[in-house]
This record gives C-alpha cells, sequence and structure tokens, in this order.
C-alpha cells in the first residue's frame, strides 16, 4: 500500500508506535508534535491522510483538522483520543473527521480504519480526475461531437426513425444530441424519455404528430458526475 500519514501527537511514544505500525503497512508517515508543526507540514507537501490527537495544547486536534480543512478539506482525518465516549466521537464526526480512534489501539481496528480512510481519499481523487475530464470534453466541443456520434450510430443500428441522447442530471432531462429524422415536439419526447428512464422499459408516445411512438432506453452509467 502507498500513501503519505501526517502523525500529530504531543505524546512521542504514541508517534513512535504509529509510524512503526504504519511504515509497517508500506505507508510513508511524517510526524509532528503540535499544530503548528503540523500546518507547517502541510504546506509543504500533500498527504492521504492525517492522524490528530483530540487533546493537545494549545490548538486541540479537532481546530487542527478544521484549519487543515480550509486548505484541503477533502483529507479524511482520524481523530485519536484516550477520552473514547460517544459524545466526543459524535463531535469529532459532525465538525468533519472520517473517524475516530481509541487509545490504547487495537491493531485490528486501526488498520481497518486507515484503509478505509485511504480508499475514501482515493475514491475523492478519482471523482475529482473524471469530473476534471467531463468539463474539459464539454468545454471543447469534443463532447458534442461524441454525442452526435452515438445518436447516429444508434439509429443505424436498430433502424429507429429517430435517436436523441438525453444528460439525465439531478432527475432531470436534457435533449444534448439526435440523428434520423427530425424529432417530434421536445415535450412530449422528454416526458416519454423520463417515463422510460423510470420503468426502465420500453414506452408508447401517444399523440405525437397523430402517430404512436415507442421509445426505449439504453442507459449509459459510470461517466463523469
Amino acid at each position: 500500500m502507498k500513501g503519505r500519514v501526517l502523525v500529530v501527537d504531543d505524546d512521542t511514544a504514541i508517534l513512535e508506535v504509529l509510524e512503526m505500525r504504519l511504515a509497517a503497512m508500506g505507508l510513508e508517515v511524517t510526524r509532528a508534535r503540535n499544530a503548528r508543526d503540523a500546518l507547517a507540514a502541510i504546506q509543504s507537501r500533500s498527504y492521504d491522510l492525517g492522524l490528530f490527537d483530540l487533546r493537545m495544547e494549545p490548538t486541540d486536534g479537532i481546530t487542527l483538522m478544521q484549519d487543515v480543512h480550509a486548505v484541503h478539506p477533502r483529507l479524511p482525518v482520524l481523530i485519536m483520543t484516550a477520552h473514547g465516549t460517544i459524545e466526543t466521537a459524535v463531535l469529532a464526526v459532525q465538525r468533519g473527521a472520517f473517524d475516530y480512534l481509541t487509545k490504547p489501539f487495537v491493531r485490528d481496528e486501526l488498520r481497518t480504519k486507515i484503509l478505509r480512510a485511504l480508499s475514501e481519499r482515493r475514491w475523492a481523487r478519482d471523482r475529482d480526475r473524471l469530473r476534471t475530464v467531463g468539463e474539459t470534453l464539454a468545454s471543447s466541443g469534443i463532447m458534442e461531437r461524441i454525442l452526435d456520434a452515438v445518436a447516429q450510430a444508434a439509429v443505424e443500428t436498430t433502424e429507429a426513425e429517430c435517436c436523441v441522447v438525453f444528460l439525465l442530471e439531478k432527475g432531470q432531462l436534457t435533449p444534448m444530441a439526435s440523428a434520423g429524422s427530425p424529432p417530434p415536439a421536445w415535450e412530449p419526447l422528454q416526458t416519454a424519455a423520463a417515463a422510460a428512464v423510470e420503468k426502465s422499459a420500453p414506452t408508447t408516445i401517444a399523440g405525437v404528430e397523430g402517430r404512436v411512438m415507442l421509445a426505449s432506453p439504453f442507459f449509459v452509467e459510470g461517466g463523469p458526475a
């Protein structure tokens, strides 16, 4: 496993134990004994995970986490505490912590929570990359040409009278491209497409240009959000 972890605790013994265990997991560890050193470390390089002690002076772990999130809002943070009450755990999560760890550390729990946090970090980065790619394609005109090609290929493959490519976003369908015969009025077509999406099955369109038409949905999922 690869990843860079910032561990912040005013107890040198805790820092040494965590560095040893995290290094055994293949992780690179940076140690800091207070919030000032931690913020300096954050400014000099990027991290995949933060482990912050709850009770430190003069700045506690939750306050440090909020300061870090002001600059790096996606960084997952595990709050470490020797006072593992439900109230403390809830407060830490409400303030933005990914989870919390209770001292003394249980090896399996430590490993499991670190792996979950790092996995979430990687998913977040992947989503950001996909979103960036999607925005680049949309702004460059490439996406428009791709959707036109998709619509044309659908008409040729299915011998449909018309194919319309809709973008489904937040429950709303927006026509993005079409091919074949000029499509009928958008409003009834959108209504039928929405019904087809909801049912995940072919849906009839009555009263369009005096005819009854058949709308068959084809879904492409898993693209940029």
